[in-house]
């Protein structure tokens, strides 16, 4: 006689994740999911910002590199700066007790048209050959911020103002002219903020250049600044 048997015997129960349990995995994987985005958002503004950075950085680097290649050739006698309020200041009067912004400063330079730095074989000293002046010109406005472009422009003071041999400050008017047009100058760097110069002495003096990064929350730019003590010829 054979034993009976449960009609249940032999059958396994496969039983699948309940409703509760899928939609914990699902909000364990909207955690990870979010996490990874954050990083890789976090990731890009850093990215970004750092570029940002190199940017700024770069540009306060031509700029400043532009202006200590053309005044430490020159004398210092020779030199003149605008300030902001458009008044000009000779080296023997520049202040200092405080730090001036400047839209523009002017120097003697010994190199002619082909960049060569001319000079008298017998007394190694150099024969000036025209007047370089850089200068800032409005880029854009934001918040009440201004940012410039700085260039230069080279040119040659008329009939007996003509600078060699002997040093002269160059005259007002001729900066004015000089600044009235970007026609004929050449770029040297953008998204500048200010140029400062401060501490003069004898025949040397310090000079920052302010570059903007990016513009914060509060409507303020994130500066960049690079200084440079710049000795003249003479």
């Amino acid at each position: 006689m054979k034993p009976k048997t449960s009609g249940n015997c032999g059958k396994h129960r496969i039983s699948g994740m309940s409703l509760v349990e899928i939609m914990v995995v699902l909000l364990l994987w909207m955690i990870v999911l979010g996490a990874l985005y954050m990083i890789l958002i976090q990731g890009s503004v850093i990215f970004k910002r750092g570029e940002k950075n190199v940017e700024a950085q770069q540009q306060a680097m031509l700029a400043m590199t532009a202006l200590d290649n053309c005044m430490r050739e020159s004398s210092f006698k020779s030199v003149m700066f605008r300030e902001v309020s458009n008044k000009d200041y000779v080296y023997a009067d520049f202040p200092i007790d405080r730090v001036m912004s400047v839209k523009a400063v002017c120097c003697l330079s010994a190199k002619d048209n082909n960049n060569a730095f001319i000079y008298n074989e017998a007394s190694g000293l150099p024969m000036w050959q025209k007047y370089t002046e850089f200068y800032l010109v409005d880029q854009d406005t934001v918040n009440n911020i201004h940012r410039y472009k700085l260039y230069m422009k080279s040119f040659n003071p008329s009939g007996s103002g003509f600078p060699s041999p002997v040093v002269k400050v160059p005259e007002s008017e001729w900066i004015t002219n000089t600044i009235s047009t970007v026609s004929d100058a050449k770029l040297i760097a953008r998204n500048i903020i200010r140029i400062d110069f401060q501490d003069p002495s004898l025949n040397q003096i310090e000079f920052t250049v302010v570059s903007n990064v990016d513009l914060q929350k509060d409507g303020r730019y994130e500066e960049s600044k690079m200084s440079q003590r710049v000795f003249f010829r003479n």
